[in-house]
Formats: C-alpha cells, structure tokens, sequence
C-alpha cells in the first residue's frame, strides 16, 4: 500500500510530497492458517484486512523509517512475504 497520505505532515511538507514522484510503500499483514481462511466468515477476513491496512498510520510507518536508519547495510531489508513466516499466500490488488 502506498503511504505519502498516511504520515502526518505540515502543509509544506505535504506539498512538496505530491511533487516528489517516489513513494514508499508496505505491506500490511495478517497471518492465518488456511484451515482458519476457510472456516471463517469472507466478511470477517474483510475486517481483519481492513484492521491490518489502517493499523499502517503514521506512527507506524515512523517507526518503521526509525528501524531502516539503524540497518547500517540498507541492501539487506528485501521487501517480501517471506522472511519469517516460512511460505506465505499473498494477496495483492
């Protein structure tokens, strides 16, 4: 998901932010096992979606930003599914 509307900002700030054409981006997660997927509820599974996307705020992503600049080696952070869960199903849009 993309997240330049998701940090609070001053409005200078904001404005020079839709002018930059980057963005950052994160993956919200919810883990579940596919015997739970299937017995629950689809409507349920949207909630729980719903609860992982909005978890990602500001306060979220700056700590996540806090946590790169403590990596002294940034190649080692790989954006994936798959780096502690073991093999994951990812649904994207």
């Amino acid at each position: 998901m993309q997240c330049k509307d998701r940090l609070d900002l001053d409005v200078e700030t904001r404005e020079l932010v839709k002018k930059y054409v980057g963005n950052v981006n994160f993956y919200p997660l919810i883990c579940e096992s596919v015997k739970d997927l299937l017995a629950e509820h689809i409507g349920d599974i949207a909630y729980k979606v719903r609860q992982a996307v909005d978890a990602v705020d500001d306060k979220y992503i700056r700590s996540a930003i806090e946590w790169i600049e403590t990596v002294e080696d940034k190649r080692l952070i790989l954006p994936s599914f798959n780096i502690f869960f073991g093999d994951d199903f990812a649904i994207t849009n």
